[in-house]
């Protein structure tokens, strides 16, 4: 990579904004932008809580917002919190949703996460660099749980433990 990338975070409060660009900020390749936005940026990541349906509603006005601001701007969704157990919202429903005020997000590349446990954390920057350079994003989105794959998945949400 020869060049230095903005990327704003946008999202609803309490989501994880600020938790993700200083993940994130670790590559000295991207400048993230989650309270202050400039007037350019190359990319744009739309973040919501999977505990927080309203986050999710609320998604795709920050899309707007985007597209307003910043014109055909490469998005991308993250989910964060996906290490709770007690989230409200699924896998399916972010990619099938019916709701007419997410419907535009839909056919965004999207990706759960957990900046707590760091789940996913690292396939972040990859897909955004992808899809920022206009490189084809292999179907890397959300991940379906089922009963084959439950555990395989809660192991790497707890960092791979394999003692049992």
């Amino acid at each position: 990579m020869n060049r230095k990338y903005s990327v704003a975070i946008l999202g609803s409060a309490s989501v994880g904004k600020k938790s993700l660009a200083n993940l994130l900020a670790k590559d000295e390749n991207y400048q993230f932008y989650v309270d202050e936005l400039p007037e350019r940026v190359d990319g744009v990541i739309l973040l919501f809580s999977l505990v927080d349906r309203n986050s999710f509603v609320e998604i795709s006005s920050f899309c707007d917002f985007a597209t307003e601001k910043y014109g055909e701007v490469p998005m991308m969704m993250c989910a964060n919190k996906a290490d709770r157990k007690d989230r409200v919202i699924g896998c399916s429903e972010v990619v099938t949703s019916n709701n007419a005020h997410i419907d535009k997000t839909c056919g965004l590349q999207h990706l759960e996460v957990s900046c707590k446990s760091l789940f996913h954390t690292n396939k972040i920057l990859p897909i955004l660099e992808d899809l920022i350079e206009g490189r084809p994003v292999p179907s890397r989105g959300c991940i379906l749980l089922t009963e084959e794959n439950c555990m395989d998945i809660a192991l790497q949400i707890l960092g791979g433990f394999h003692g049992f």
